[in-house]
């Protein structure tokens, strides 16, 4: 269904300067500017949620009087003159729309709500979907099957709908009942009189009992018993001031106009355009929050097609544009020619979901994560990715903003704003030259494609195993006998919603899942024993005590590392030295649980909260585990004395985190955390992509997956 959006000028304009009239703009000549500034912020948060092919159309008044105040000397002669600063931005708001290539129009004696109003009717009668934005409730009388209001009283992201299922439930009446409405009580904000004595709620009564303000005066003329006799009074007496109250309320829809409505497409502004205008009334600042999806396109490299060529490629570059949390485009480059598929050719496209299937295409891609999730929601598939920005930009620098143009800038500065999303994928073939260039200078290229890359492929790729009933009964047996067990937690975890035997790599480490390898072999025993398969083989990797390995590790504490390699149980001889003696379990639980969340993790709420210690004592043990181990302590303090000269910090790999030092607890945090945790992460995707290359180099596949 086509789509029209129809914008009241002044409404917005309006809404615009009252909002900002405490913080009036002004140019360096004096011109004010502060409803213009924000009327244009209004208007491109509706020209982001447009689609492809959608129409927009803004209505305004006419400068010259209102053929209402011909019929009615009195029509809206109750307000105050317009603001002088308002007038003069009046004009400006056309030159704006002008400059982003908006279509908007007046008539002579006509006003905005009579310009929108024709126009919504004439694109209903040819199956529009009409959205009206607008503060004013007389446009609820517009609202029809295919006509619905969105009504403005916080902010546009706000904007209440009203349509023709919920009118009547919000207001009590018809579409057609609202100008009966305005003819009984009358309009304050325009000087209409209406019925002196009725109130909405007696005529909301009388038009639910009667339907129409006419055939309301038919029953007082007929003395209907009822209806109050002092309303009766007043109906008869005020007929005639009711009848023009309502006839002044009722919009026009009958207006023609020198163009059709397909006039009204949205083919974006030009960036040329809109630079002028805003360097003119020195708005720069509306440049950075600029549509990036609508830009007029005169790139002739830019094709829109309904499906990708059938040929060789070697390497693309893909872009999805997203609108409405759905994808309205597939944008892909081939660094020679980008084309352009829109949604309603994504069924048909077969090529097109080859191509992207295809594992020995090479892919660039803005976003791996998000590209594979919401191709996956409309049946297609990714693989084959090589390059993902989002990803370089993280382990170059964290603190970067994530869009696209913020991006650019980083790398290029001239590029500035001028560029569209349907030109960001010839971008990522540029960038991608730039950034490994980064990566290679920051010695992270080996993490970005021997770690970064092929983990992400593995992990947003899983597979899984489908099992019977049967299995599925059999483990669920185990997993009750079992409680409060770690042979409970593995079997919770392999089965999700008792359908599927997932093959995953969870980065989430759990220190208590796998405690020792004969607990290992006696529960891989026992959940093998479920499958129907002799020579089934079900491997469980083990992390535990992970964080107190990179700890040791980063802080070069030998004796740590020496009973990790030794195969010690590391934190029974941690306490055994804390306390000088032998510990029972609760003891190594509770300096486990210390070094974790105390030490780690900088927390020592939780440590206390685990523990069921005080917090002296957790201080004191703490103080004792420093100085068994001084090289730990030691490491933090290098650690807080150096990131203040540096202002970053790195992991083992060299995975740097770039903090805001206003943020002083955030900052201790990222400080404690970030080494430990990222080399902590690595190192399991480093793991991952082993066993990945491990099982496709010998074939090792348990069942056939799906």
């Amino acid at each position: 269904m086509k789509k029209l959006t129809i914008i009241d000028g002044y409404s917005f304009l309006f809404r615009a300067y009252y909002a900002t009239l405490k913080n009036e703009l002004y140019t360096k000549n004096g011109i004010p500017i502060n409803a213009i500034y924000t009327f244009a912020k209004m208007i491109n948060k509706i020209i982001n949620i447009l689609g492809e092919d959608d129409c927009i159309f803004v209505g305004f008044d006419s400068i010259k009087p209102s053929f209402r105040k011909s019929q009615f000397a009195g029509y809206k002669a109750n307000r105050q003159p317009c603001p002088e600063n308002l007038k003069i931005q009046m004009p400006i708001t056309h030159e704006f729309l002008e400059a982003m290539s908006i279509f908007n129009y007046e008539i002579d004696g006509f006003e905005g709500d009579d310009i929108c109003g024709s126009i919504a009717k004439i694109a209903s009668k040819n199956n529009y979907d009409i959205t009206i934005y607008t503060s004013d409730h007389d446009f609820f009388q517009l609202i029809d099957d295919n006509i619905k209001i969105k009504l403005i009283k916080n902010g546009i992201n706000n904007a209440q709908e009203i349509n023709k299922k919920n009118l009547h439930v919000l207001y009590g009446l018809n579409a057609e009942q609202l100008i009966d409405f305005k003819g009984l009580i009358g309009d304050k904000s325009d000087n209409l009189p209406g019925i002196p004595g009725i109130g909405p709620k007696n005529a909301q009564f009388l038009l639910n009992k009667y339907h129409s303000f006419e055939e309301i005066i038919i029953q007082a003329k007929n003395n209907n018993q009822e209806i109050k006799s002092k309303l009766i009074e007043n109906l008869i007496k005020y007929q005639k001031q009711g009848e023009i109250s309502k006839s002044l309320a009722i919009i026009k829809t009958d207006l023609s106009f020198p163009f059709s409505i397909k006039k009204l497409k949205y083919r974006g502004y030009s960036v040329e355009k809109i630079k002028k205008f805003c360097k003119k009334y020195e708005l720069e600042n509306l440049l950075i929050n600029l549509p990036k999806n609508i830009k007029e396109n005169n790139n002739s490299n830019l094709v829109k097609i309904d499906d990708l060529p059938d040929k060789a490629y070697k390497i693309i570059s893909l872009f999805l544009d997203i609108r409405n949390d759905k994808i309205n485009n597939i944008i892909v480059s081939d660094n020679k020619k980008t084309y352009i598929v829109n949604q309603t050719n994504f069924e048909k496209s077969s090529n097109l979901s080859r191509i992207l299937a295809d594992k020995n295409i090479k892919k660039y891609v803005y976003d791996y994560k998000e590209s594979k999730t919401k191709l996956n929601e409309i049946g297609f598939d990714l693989f084959g990715l090589d390059f993902c920005l989002l990803s370089a930009i993280n382990l170059i620098n964290n603190s970067l903003k994530k869009d696209f143009v913020s991006i650019i800038n980083y790398f290029d500065n001239d590029l500035k704003t001028n560029i569209s999303i349907f030109e960001y994928p010839s971008y990522l073939f540029k960038l991608k030259k730039k950034i490994i260039f980064e990566l290679k200078k920051n010695k992270i290229y080996n993490l970005f494609t021997k770690i970064e890359m092929p983990s992400q492929e593995i992990i947003l790729n899983k597979k899984s195993v489908l099992l019977t009933n049967e299995e599925i009964k059999k483990l669920t047996e185990i997993k009750e006998k079992n409680k409060n067990t770690t042979l409970y937690f593995i079997i919770e975890h392999l089965i999700r919603n008792n359908k599927q035997f997932y093959k995953d790599f969870n980065l989430k480490v759990e220190s208590t899942i796998l405690e020792n390898s004969k607990l290992l072999n006696t529960e891989t025993n026992l959940i093998k024993k479920t499958f129907n398969l002799n020579n089934f083989c079900l491997i469980l990797f083990n992390y535990s005590q992970i964080e107190l390995q990179i700890l040791a590790l980063l802080s070069k504490t030998k004796k740590i590392i020496e009973m990790f390699e030794k195969k010690y149980d590391v934190y029974k001889e941690i306490a055994r030295k804390i306390f000088k003696k032998k510990t029972n379990i609760k003891e190594k639980k509770n300096i486990e649980k210390i070094i974790k969340f105390g030490i780690i993790s900088g927390n020592k709420l939780k440590a206390i909260e685990e523990t069921n210690l005080n917090k002296e004592k957790i201080t004191e043990l703490i103080k004792k585990f420093y100085i068994a181990y001084p090289e730990i302590k030691l490491y933090f303090k290098n650690l807080i004395f150096n990131i203040n000269e540096k202002k970053s910090v790195k992991n083992f790999f060299n995975r740097t985190c770039y903090y805001n030092r206003k943020d002083k607890f955030n900052l201790i945090k990222k400080i404690v955390n970030f080494p430990i945790e990222e080399t902590i992460n690595d190192v399991i995707k480093t793991s991952i992509v082993k066993i990945e290359n491990f099982f496709e180099e010998f074939s090792l596949i348990d069942r056939e997956f799906e």
